[in-house]
């Protein structure tokens, strides 16, 4: 499959996005999660798409952020493997079908526009994350909020000679070409937040340290991730923490 064909899955999906002719209407929600990150720290926010009887095959959406964030491209969320087709042309079949192609348009002063489409339905649940880094000057209990809206365009060229307002999700086409779902579709918005404690969760573990809790403290003191799989820690919390969690802890962060 050439970058070009590639490119015009993009294409067809924001037309088909735009069309008005439609068999079924299907109640969906897309939400943008919220995050917690140290500054300087680049966060990656979940965005979850949702419905109740069907699945879309491609979506437009436009992320408006706090200007303080930077925004840091989009990056892979299990299982829905994504691609940037102007970095990476894809050739075998199996992968393009079960790949969602994207563009991610910045402006650099609080709005990205986001297209994507599939060969197939998109998985539901976290399609994405939208990754944005924090300033390193951001003050300890700071919210950043992250709206999502709907996309709005001005393109002669393909199509769009006046602004056009841009549905959110569109459904699979079928062989004719017919789309047999459109979506309504329901907005909710997301934040990063700078925390000012440490948070574990404790009650909920019957008041025993666990290995999220200490996890949680090493990332806000290392001001990044990280996770039980990259120090190797037993994620049985029967006990609690023991020592030999803490001495991979400590290996890990030699």
């Amino acid at each position: 499959m050439k970058l070009t064909k590639i490119v015009s899955i993009l294409t067809i999906g924001l037309f088909l996005c735009s069309s008005a002719v439609f068999a079924a209407d299907i109640a969906a929600t897309l939400t943008v999660g919220e995050v917690e990150g140290g500054a300087g720290v680049t966060v990656s926010v979940p965005v979850t798409i949702s419905d109740d009887d069907s699945k879309a095959a491609g979506l437009a959406v436009t992320l408006t952020y706090d200007a303080a964030l930077t925004f840091a491209g989009l990056e892979q969320a299990d299982p829905q493997a994504i691609s940037d087709p102007e970095a990476d042309a894809l050739e075998d079949a199996d992968v393009l079908d079960s790949t969602l192609y994207y563009q991610a348009n910045d402006d650099g002063a609080g709005t990205v526009k986001i297209a994507a489409a599939a060969a197939t339905a998109v998985v539901t649940g976290v399609v994405f994350n939208a990754k944005f880094t924090i300033p390193t000057d951001a003050e300890a209990g700071t919210v950043y909020d992250v709206t999502a809206t709907q996309t709005n365009i001005t393109n002669a060229a393909a199509g769009y000679e006046t602004p056009t307002d841009i549905e959110v999700l569109c459904g699979v086409p079928d062989d004719t070409g017919t789309v047999a779902d459109t979506f309504t579709t329901t907005l909710v918005a997301g934040k990063v937040t700078v925390p000012d404690t440490i948070k574990g969760d404790p009650v909920g573990d019957d008041g025993k340290t666990t290995i999220a809790d200490v996890l949680k403290a090493i990332s806000f003191m290392n001001q990044a991730a990280v996770t039980a799989e990259q120090i190797a820690c037993d994620m049985d919390d029967a006990n609690g923490v023991t020592i030999a969690d803490i001495l991979k802890m400590i290996a890990q962060m030699e």
